[in-house]
């Protein structure tokens, strides 16, 4: 009985410690936040872990599904902090993370959603309007972009038609469209803005 005891306070502790790969829309990535000067954002990583370049730094700068990469203004303030790749530890409150489907965007968001095509734009794939749907509110000033349409699971299974459709540049697309199921694009990129 003790030895229970003992495991299940452990269980208990366990699942109260925080989660340090949250996303925390208007805040930052776990213990990364907007406020933070690059000076402090690099004593949370090792040393070979920061990189910089000429709009910001990178955190966890070899590890890409940790990687963080966060943009300056002129006077060192965080503009933006974004994760980018297929797959990553990086999640939020609901589960959206790197590789998360148009499907289960559309289950969380409780509505369709309209996105961009999956083009050559420069704004090919980002979700521009939830629709009024719970996601709005639980993700200000994010930005989820879909990857290009080869990246998606049913990629393989569309004609040349609907290459085509999902691939023209500047068309908006909704994620209730069969098409859109069908293709069921993943988050490639989540951008937070201050």
């Amino acid at each position: 009985m003790k030895r229970f005891l003992v495991l299940f306070a452990l269980a208990v502790a366990g699942s109260a410690a925080p989660d340090r790969y949250r996303i925390l829309p208007g805040r930052g990535f776990g213990p990364f936040t907007s406020k933070m000067s690059p000076t402090q954002l690099e004593k949370l990583v090792r040393p070979e872990e920061f990189g910089t370049n000429e709009t910001g730094v990178t955190l966890y700068f070899m590890d890409p599904p940790k990687r963080i990469s966060v943009t300056l203004d002129k006077q060192k303030h965080i503009r933006s902090m974004e994760v980018h790749g297929y797959e990553g530890v990086w999640h939020t409150a609901e589960g959206i993370g790197l590789g998360t489907s148009l499907t289960t965007l559309e289950k969380l968001n409780g509505r369709p959603f309209r996105f961009r095509s999956l083009g050559m734009s420069e704004d090919a794939g980002s979700i521009e309007d939830w629709n009024g749907g719970r996601l709005a509110r639980l993700l200000p000033h994010t930005r989820l972009t879909f990857a290009s349409a080869m990246h998606s699971k049913g990629y393989g299974a569309l004609n040349e038609a609907e290459h085509q459709q999902v691939e023209a540049d500047g068309k908006m697309l909704t994620s209730s469209d069969p098409l859109a199921h069908k293709l069921n694009p993943i988050v490639e990129t989540i951008r937070l803005d201050f």
